[in-house]
């Protein structure tokens, strides 16, 4: 994990409050509608989490063992995972955020998951900071997790003579979607995955409307605990706002 300098603290504490999303992103959860979009909710499955330190990425094409994790860290334990669904017509069925909850406490803050390594210079109020995606599928997970995935990936490359999404992810997702049809493609769109020889679960989820650049969030409860992550996929006040 990268240790944060005396210098980039400072600027962190600084620029901190236009860090925060502009919208409640708790509405996602809690709320059947927001700008005229309809809202569901659905949970996927629980993850473990060993060590409470927490990353995101494209676990197609961006895991490795050397990330940095975010300097936010979170409760040991097992924890749900809830996708939150915008409804919109003649667009189909987008994951707009996605939750990783850990007490049912109403977030009254959020902080921006960050490493400790970002250039702040010319950063503004609804800027962000976030993870590529450029296969259309992200994950949140736990850094113990991630190192058992790396390693997993590792050798079945090794083993293999393919490609990992066609050879082995693309028929899981096939068979959930075989399994959950609801909120998915043909194809699928989500999956909680165990690694083999492991008790460690990977989600794979959609990412909003596909390839792009996206931010985490940290809620914060009343006692300043972390309460939940919000991964935001989809500004739906900012697309929709004129509709």
């Amino acid at each position: 994990m990268l240790k944060p300098t005396k210098e980039w603290l400072k600027e962190y504490e600084e620029i901190k409050s236009k860090l925060k999303p502009l919208n409640d992103l708790n509405d996602y959860f809690t709320k059947k509608e927001i700008a005229g979009i309809k809202i569901d909710q659905l949970y996927i499955g629980d993850i473990e989490i060993p060590t409470g330190k927490i990353m995101a990425y494209d676990p197609l094409i961006y895991y490795d063992k050397t990330y940095s994790t975010y300097i936010q860290e979170v409760p040991t334990g097992n924890f749900p995972v809830t996708l939150s669904i915008a409804i919109i017509k003649d667009w189909g069925d987008k994951y707009a955020a996605v939750k990783v909850e850990f007490n049912n406490k109403k977030p009254i803050r959020y902080e921006q998951g960050l490493t400790g390594d970002e250039n702040f210079k010319g950063f503004e109020k609804g800027d962000f900071f976030g993870f590529a995606v450029d296969t259309g599928l992200a994950t949140i997970l736990d850094s113990k997790t991630n190192d058992e995935y790396c390693d997993f990936i590792e050798k079945w490359y090794k083993q293999t003579d393919g490609e990992i999404y066609d050879d082995l992810f693309a028929s899981l997702l096939e068979d959930s979607y075989n399994k959950n049809p609801k909120y998915q493609r043909e194809g699928g769109d989500w999956l909680m995955w165990e690694i083999p020889e492991t008790n460690l679960k990977v989600p794979i989820f959609a990412s909003g409307f596909g390839d792009g650049v996206y931010p985490v969030y940290f809620g914060y409860d009343h006692d300043n605990d972390v309460c939940n992550i919000i991964i935001h996929f989809i500004d739906i006040i900012e697309e929709f706002k004129e509709e």
